[in-house]
């Protein structure tokens, strides 16, 4: 066994989640690993989260794990554009009764992100499907609070092409120009961990704005 399907392992995923992974199964973009949403709810926790934006989900498994961490009357802004993940992410809230804390918006992220109050979220979760990751990080300085965090999902992309240098189309280019970028940016604290295709934690300071 190695080190990632042991970290998966060894959480054990409430019943809710678990039955959100399993409607979710068959979406394009999968599921995020147990691992990685422990990384979504620990961040959130850290933050004491009371507003959060994820910008594109897995069908809610990864918003269910957010909500746990999240201030218990936190609310969760959830954007999908694509319309199979939105489908089931509704559903999935519903049954699992946490319909009260998610407002669930149908658009296009960037679009939905630019009309948000500026400095009003704690954290901006951006999933793996979502490209322009670099404009993502630029509306989060403006719409996170200052000490907030942006977690970007799947950097590596599905097939790991990033770390392929033969792969040099324009998408695949751009996001590792956006990791060089924010692994040399001062004005940021950055981590980048190796689980679930690539896991990138952005704090932003308070000194930011």
């Amino acid at each position: 066994m190695d080190i990632e399907s042991f970290a998966d392992e060894w959480y054990r995923e409430s019943s809710i989640i678990a039955a959100a992974r399993d409607r979710g199964a068959q979406l394009p973009d999968g599921n995020v690993s147990p691992a990685t949403g422990g990384v979504l709810r620990s961040v959130a926790t850290a933050l004491a989260a009371a507003a959060v934006v994820q910008a594109g989900g897995d069908g809610g498994v990864s918003s269910l794990y957010l909500l746990e961490g999240m201030a218990d009357k936190g609310v969760l802004t959830a954007i999908e554009s694509a319309p199979a993940p939105d489908q089931v992410a509704r559903e999935v809230f519903r049954e699992a009764g946490t319909g009260h804390r998610v407002r669930p918006i149908t658009g296009k992220t960037l679009d939905v992100i630019s009309r948000l109050a500026d400095h009003a979220y704690d954290l901006l979760v951006v999933g793996p499907a979502v490209t322009d990751r670099a404009e993502h990080l630029d509306q989060a300085r403006r719409l996170l609070r200052p000490g907030g965090a942006a977690i970007f999902l799947g950097v590596f992309g599905a097939d790991q092409c990033v770390l392929n240098p033969s792969h040099r189309d324009e998408q695949t280019s751009a996001q590792r120009l956006f990791l060089t970028e924010v692994g040399d940016d001062p004005s940021v604290t950055a981590s980048l961990i190796p689980i679930d295709n690539g896991v990138l934690v952005v704090f932003i300071p308070a000194s930011s704005d």
